[in-house]
């Protein structure tokens, strides 16, 4: 069984013990030296979650797979490569990383619209480019899961 440290409560006021603020970064660093004291790896982020890519850029981030979310797809976006791009790269910044373990598509809405080609080619090209390694959707409902397995290919699910 694979587990990754979840880190929403590392950005915003999530969870049953952090209701009035998000962790310090200092907290976030002694959670991570735990994780790797126990062999726990991988860290599962977003960049909807705040400031958490941040906080975990101000660690050191080198002995762990990071794993990261894209936001909803803008209605109003023109050039889906160009968005998931800076997206991307904005993570990468914000976590001081080169190179991620996985990006996921984090609303699996986003690939059932009408730009979820373009999203997805997006995606496989920059994966082909090595901005990261791994290909991942989020899912909430097996009727999604069916409909997306038909049209696309996930190393992570």
């Amino acid at each position: 069984m694979k587990l990754a440290l979840g880190t929403a409560q590392f950005g915003m006021n999530y969870g049953i013990s952090n209701k009035n603020q998000p962790i310090s970064e200092e907290e976030a660093a002694n959670i991570l030296l735990l994780c790797k004291k126990f062999s726990l790896d991988t860290i599962d982020t977003a960049s909807s979650y705040g400031d958490s890519e941040k906080i975990l850029g101000a660690c050191c981030l080198k002995d762990f797979k990071v794993n990261t979310k894209l936001k909803l797809l803008p209605e109003s976006c023109k050039n889906t490569f160009l968005w998931v791009e800076q997206e991307i790269k904005k993570s990468l910044d914000n976590l001081k990383v080169d190179v991620l373990h996985a990006v996921y598509i984090h609303h699996p809405s986003d690939l059932i619209g009408p730009n979820g080609k373009d999203l997805y080619a997006a995606l496989s090209s920059l994966k082909k480019e090595g901005l990261f390694s791994n290909l991942g959707v989020s899912i909430y409902s097996p009727d999604e899961l069916s409909y997306l397995l038909e049209s696309y290919n996930f190393d992570i699910i």
